[in-house]
């Protein structure tokens, strides 16, 4: 059901959009996910997360979710791997979308993001033709978008398993989904708002 933040390659520290927020309730145990990658000697980490609170609850509560798949088996030597998947932000009310995030890892090719809309018609709202696992970052919209209620939002991309993917550690390999970076994921992660 989401979460309050996230490092990956090429990510940066930056401030929710104006009056939104993330809920945290009283007494919330929270969860460090960590994905390690050994390299043969002994490692030290000192994680931490900074949160800021509001003097008073802000107009907006701020979400993440994700459409994704972990329905992925990439064969050797495969250039064109096609995952999609889909989600809708609201059955209900209407949000308002702020950024929009893919994550796959060293074999990912391209990701885009299209909005279907409840009476009809479609949007792209994003399309990253060159993923990059290095460079990993969160789309922030030039305006924040009011999406109605009922919006599915699909990500749509691919994957190169193939020799020519410079990034690819190794295009013999059947590559299924998994934490590991030599694994694979695909998310499309989406930060929206809903009022409170």
């Amino acid at each position: 059901n989401g979460f309050f933040a996230g490092y990956v390659p090429g990510t940066r520290n930056y401030a929710f959009p104006a009056d939104t927020g993330k809920l945290l309730r009283a007494n919330s145990t929270l969860t460090f996910q960590m994905h390690y990658q050994t390299n043969g000697t002994a490692q030290t980490d000192q994680t931490k997360l900074g949160l800021y609170f509001h003097s008073t609850p802000p107009a907006r509560e701020y979400r993440t979710v994700a459409a994704s798949t972990t329905s992925i088996s990439i064969p050797p030597g495969e250039s064109e791997y096609i995952r999609q998947a889909e989600i809708v932000l609201s059955a209900t009310e209407e949000t308002i979308l702020y950024e929009l995030s893919p994550h796959m890892h060293f074999r990912g090719a391209r990701m885009e993001y299209e909005a279907f809309y409840p009476g009809g018609g479609s949007e792209m709202l994003l399309s990253l033709p060159h993923y990059l696992f290095d460079w990993q970052l969160i789309y922030r919209l030039a305006e924040p978008k009011v999406m109605p209620a009922g919006t599915i939002i699909r990500a749509r991309g691919a994957f190169d398993n193939s020799d020519r993917n410079p990034y690819n550690p190794n295009p013999a390999a059947t590559v299924p989904f998994g934490q590991q970076s030599y694994d694979e994921m695909f998310i499309g992660y989406i930060n929206f708002g809903q009022p409170r």
